[in-house]
Parts: C-alpha cells; structure tokens; sequence
C-alpha cells in the first residue's frame, strides 16, 4: 500500500488537502499560457527562439512564431488520450507523478533552451505533462468528492487555472527591470515549482477509491472514503452504499455505451445521450476558443504595447 501519511491527517481536513494539491497541480497549465506572454516580446528571447527577426528585433515569421506557441497544446492533446489508459492502467497517482515529471522535464528545457528547435520540443514535452495531469487529476477530483460539494470542487480547481496566468504576468513585472536573458529564463523555469511539489508530495496522499476497487483493492478503497467522508466507521452504511455503486460503475465500465466509437456517435447510450453530451461538451470548449481569449492570453504584453500603454504599464 505504500506510504499512509494521510491517514495522520483529520477527515475533515484530508479532503481540502487534496483539493489543494490538484490546484497546485493545475496551476502549471495557467502559467504554461500565460507565461508566453510575458516572455514573447522579449527581445533576446526573440532572437533565441525565432530563426526570422530583423534587425530591430522583430518576428518577421509569424508562422514560426505562432508554431512554438502552439506546439505546447499539440503535446496536451496527445497527453490527454493517452492519460485516461495511463491512469487507469497505473493508478492515479503514478499517472500524476509521470505527468509531472514531464511537465518538470519541460520546464527545464524551455528555460536553458538555445535555439528554436530545442524550445519546440521542451513545450512539446511540458504538453503533455498536463495534457496527462489534465485527464487524471480532474477526474480523481470527481472520484474523491461527494455530489453536493463536486461543483465547488472543480470551481477551485479550475480558478487555479487563472491563477497561473496572474501569477506568469506578475512575476514578469518584478523583473522587467533584470538583464534580458535572466528575465524570460526565470519565467520560463518558475513554472516547475508546483510541478516539483506535486512530484514529491503525490505518493504521500491517498489513490482514488473507483481505481482501488476496479483493481480488487475493495479494502483500501473503504479505507480512503471512510477518512474523507469524515473519519465515519467502515461499516457506515451510506458509505457501504457509495462502495457498491463503485462496484456497480466498475462492472459496467465494458458496457458497449462507455466506447468511444458510442460515445463520439451515441448508440447504446439511450436516454442517457451520451454522444449528444460529448458534442455538447465539444462545442463549448470550442466556443470558448473562438471568443479569443488565448490571444489576450498568450500575446498580452504585445497586445498592450500596441495600443496607448507605455512599456512600464505594458510589461
């Protein structure tokens, strides 16, 4: 069972911890966006990543420019299809520490990176570090929680997001007055921080339960949602009954309606509509892209060079 620190740890305060640590794991992937835009127009950072810059220091290949931005969201979508088999096959926690680990490795590549070509592959590898935390870490937030406190839970979560971003642009000012190197490789380093405390604290907090019992662990599983449902007795009989709708999820996961091929199209699903609510799901997110939001995002100090904003206030 591996180490049991959480079982020192209050019911009461175990489940807050968790959700602290995954917002601490999610942190990274607000940061990851927002820290391109407080390194992009950095001249020096110009002159390393892009091959295309004129003599004032200028992109003049937007394409290239726009490539090393996007390949970071390359390497999360791969991360994401493959992090649900990950963590399903491994376990929670050793898909969040592996996430980790490449979000760390990239992160460390993107701050000594030389060239171009060096800085594609680094934002190729911390994608899919949160491309895999993505797909793992949001459902184990599902799998822990309770119906009336799963909406607060993500909300958390997910502020974190923003929070990442706040956090790039800030730090950014505080050291716009630094040496031009120094500035963009301590931005880009930074972001390893909650990935580091996420890579050394994970093994010490406690595997999802659904997991546990899809493994036969039925025991353990009993023993986690006992601690964060408050300390209540392993014979509570509402947490015997969450346990055996555990046990009921599992043994239909095979059903033909939870493939992807019924999912994508939607048959088997009956009144539950599953492709209708995938589709759905696929369209928000979709939406919420076409609003523009990761161009204020990833280009905010260009964005605000080139309007009435001096560089004090633009920075």
């Amino acid at each position: 069972m591996g180490l049991q620190v959480w079982l020192a740890v209050l019911g009461s305060w175990l489940l807050g911890l968790l959700d602290l640590f995954t917002s601490v794991a999610l942190i990274f992937e607000g940061y990851n966006q927002g820290v391109m835009g407080s390194v992009s127009n950095t001249p020096s950072f110009m002159q390393m990543a892009a091959s295309s810059v004129d003599a004032r220091g200028t992109v003049v290949d937007a394409t290239e420019q726009g490539g090393l931005v996007a390949a970071y969201y390359l390497g999360a979508m791969f991360g994401c299809s493959i992090g649900g088999k990950t963590g399903d096959k491994l376990g929670r926690k050793k898909g969040v520490w592996i996430g980790a680990c490449s979000c760390i490795q990239g992160a460390a590549l993107m701050c000594a990176s030389v060239n171009s070509n060096m800085f594609l592959i680094a934002r190729i590898i911390a994608g899919i570090g949160i491309g895999l935390n993505n797909a793992i870490v949001l459902p184990r937030v599902s799998e822990l929680s309770q119906a009336h406190n799963r909406s607060a839970a993500f909300s958390l979560v997910l502020t974190t997001n923003f929070a990442g971003i706040i956090l790039a642009y800030w730090l950014k000012f505080g050291v716009r007055n630094s040496g031009e190197p120094f500035k963009w490789r301590l931005s880009l380093g930074f972001m390893a921080i909650p990935m580091v405390t996420v890579f050394l604290t994970v093994i010490l907090l406690p595997d999802s339960p659904r997991w546990l019992v899809s493994n036969g662990r039925r025991e353990e599983a009993i023993e986690i949602l006992a601690k964060v449902r408050g300390d209540v007795s392993h014979g509570d009989p509402t947490l015997l009954a969450e346990v055996e709708h555990l046990e009921a999820v599992v043994a239909s996961a095979n059903h033909p309606r939870n493939h992807l091929r019924s999912i994508v199209i939607g048959p088997h699903s009956g009144a539950l509509h599953l492709g209708h609510r995938a589709w759905l799901g696929f369209a928000l997110q979709l939406s919420q892209q076409r609003t523009g939001i990761l161009i204020v995002a990833i280009w905010a100090g260009t964005l605000f060079a080139l309007t009435v904003f001096d560089s004090y206030k633009s920075a």
